[in-house]
């Protein structure tokens, strides 16, 4: 049983979540949790990123930061946000109308990396299990498998319409024993 713990929605003035400070146990689901749409809340979000790198899925995995929104609703939600929000701007180059080419490239890169480095080390997402998580627009949490230990980091996380996303590059590595 754990706590989950949330400071992410201050800044919209939004009510804190239902999930937030409830306690959980928590056992992963299936590819999408049977859910419509994007991960409506932190735990969904980890759920679906230990799935696509247990499935190796590039698309899946990248589908779950802001890359995977459509250029015309990254425009609208950064418009709907008061000022909008450092951690979203930072994220579009308005010379090419595009996401910057440098998130493209680390988000490809950290999905690599996170396969490489713990399948190396011999942990396997497909059996992963969260034993410790905290959310602060940050979601951390350790993951258990076959005798290992692996930390996630989904930085940068911001409800979008299509769901929380992660806006930065996400990071994975193995403890050793």
């Amino acid at each position: 049983t754990m706590i989950v713990t949330c400071s992410a929605c201050s800044w919209k003035a939004e009510p804190t979540p239902s999930w937030v400070g409830v306690p959980m146990i928590w056992k992963r689901a299936g590819s999408n949790n049977g859910s419509k749409g994007g991960p409506k809340n932190p735990k969904e979000l980890v759920d679906r990123v230990v799935n696509a790198l247990a499935a190796n899925n590039f698309e899946a995995f990248k589908s779950l930061t802001v890359l995977g929104m459509q250029k015309a609703a990254f425009k609208q939600f950064v418009k709907s946000q008061a000022g909008g929000q450092r951690k979203a701007t930072r994220v579009w180059d308005d010379a090419n109308d595009d996401f910057k080419s440098e998130l493209k490239n680390d988000v490809r890169k950290a999905f690599q990396a996170m396969q490489d480095g713990t399948r190396r080390m011999g942990f396997d997402w497909s059996q992963a299990k969260v034993t410790e998580f905290e959310f602060d627009g940050d979601a951390k949490c350790k993951l258990v498998s076959g005798g290992m230990t692996a930390l996630l980091h989904l930085d940068d996380c911001l409800m979008t319409p299509q769901g929380l996303l992660m806006f930065d590059r996400p990071r994975a590595g193995v403890l050793p024993k």
